[in-house]
């Protein structure tokens, strides 16, 4: 039984080493990451700031999570985020691998 329990923390160990090596090399492939924080106003700064820069022909990706959360991809396009609960950082990995 402890062999079997030492196995499984063993597996969870290298499950985590390799989802965040993943997760790195898809950040790593982002040129610039702009972070929009504050108490209010931030999904509306956050289009403003998505519009400003696609209107002038680069490649944006936008994520905002107000009232309804949603990605704006980079051809404009808004998406919903759908989730099953709350927010979580599992989330903003599949973000940014869509990134």
């Amino acid at each position: 039984m402890e062999k079997l329990v030492v196995l499984l923390i063993f597996l969870v160990i290298i499950y985590l080493l390799v989802e965040n090596k993943r997760n790195k090399n898809h950040r790593k492939k982002l040129n610039h990451v702009i972070h929009v924080n504050g108490i209010r106003g931030k999904s509306t700064v956050t289009r403003l700031i998505h519009s400003g820069i696609h209107n002038n022909g680069f490649k944006v990706f936008a994520k905002t999570t107000g009232t309804l959360p949603m990605t704006i991809n980079t051809k404009n396009k808004e998406e919903l985020i759908l989730r099953k609960g709350r927010a979580n950082i599992k989330e903003q990995m599949s973000i940014i691998k869509e990134a």
